[in-house]
């Protein structure tokens, strides 16, 4: 089970403080604490566990400033501590 710590983490809490959480249209929080978001209509952003939620919304963040308007597809930031992520254009 969470600690509640984690539990008031959550990513709407996080991405509230950079004035992006209206654009999420849809979150989920598998069983296992993955984490998935649909944003913009336009990405589904994969963080994975609440380790370092905060450092992966910031990473998001920046990621999402160097996408252009036109762009779609999948954000993977599951491996952020590793300081990797992956963008997977739609098809």
């Amino acid at each position: 089970m969470a600690s509640a710590a984690v539990q008031n983490k959550t990513p709407r809490k996080v991405l509230k403080k950079s004035t992006r959480d209206s654009l999420i249209a849809y979150s989920f929080i598998a069983p296992n604490f993955d984490i998935t978001l649909w944003y913009d209509d336009r990405y589904e952003i994969k963080l994975g566990g609440t380790d370092e939620l905060a450092y992966k919304i910031r990473y998001l963040c920046s990621i999402l400033d160097q996408l252009s308007e036109y762009q779609a597809g999948t954000i993977d930031l599951t491996q952020a501590a590793q300081k990797k992520a992956t963008f997977q254009p739609a098809a």
